[in-house]
């Protein structure tokens, strides 16, 4: 039964990350954002979609499949899988504040090394106070076609996938802040502390 719950919920996370992979993610080539005086309280964690109830134990294999596990220690987090997903983050800017994340597959990877992989941005509005414990989770993506455009914003259609790439950290801000209209992709909540 356990094994069961567990396949279901790494089938939710692959369906949620395959799902904001074909939406146009805002991303960039380099970092954008300086670190704000805010930090996520370390331990695990459990990002929550709607009306998804909030383990009350770290116990991970007795989770509802709803619910993704996810370690988080000082500018960086783990994804708990099968196949970890790491990132290295930096938590900036204000109301909301954004994520700035770089993951990878195969190990934690510096925030501001040069690489071919890109730096991907989420809003962040807390629920509560510090340590960090509680927020709602934005995925930041380009403006739809009904939208104001954002400057320092556009909208790259080379090759197979479409991408959006930001080069202005007050062009990430202002998604962030425009992203404060939409529902969020996950409520984050702070279960345990780790050893």
């Amino acid at each position: 039964m356990q094994f069961r719950g567990w396949i279901a919920r790494v089938s939710a996370l692959g369906a949620a990350l395959g799902l904001a992979a074909c939406m146009p993610q805002i991303e960039s080539a380099e970092p954008l954002l300086d670190a704000a005086p805010h930090a996520l309280r370390p331990g695990l964690w459990a990002l929550l979609k709607d009306d998804c109830a909030a383990p009350e134990h770290g116990r991970i294999f007795d989770w509802p499949p709803c619910a993704m596990p996810v370690r988080v220690r000082p500018g960086e987090l783990t994804i708990i899988s099968p196949v970890p997903l790491r990132a290295r983050l930096v938590l900036g800017g204000t109301a909301p504040l954004v994520v700035q994340a770089r993951i990878s597959e195969e190990e934690v990877i510096d925030p501001s090394a040069p690489d071919s992989s890109a730096f991907t941005y989420y809003s962040f509005v807390p629920v509560g106070g510090e340590p960090l414990a509680s927020g709602e989770v934005r995925i930041l993506r380009c403006p739809a076609d009904d939208e104001m455009p954002i400057e320092g914003i556009t909208l790259d259609e080379e090759g197979s996938d479409a991408r959006c790439v930001a080069a202005t950290a007050q062009a990430v801000r202002e998604a962030a802040r425009r992203s404060l209209i939409k529902r969020p992709d996950w409520r984050a909540v702070w279960i345990t502390e780790l050893q």
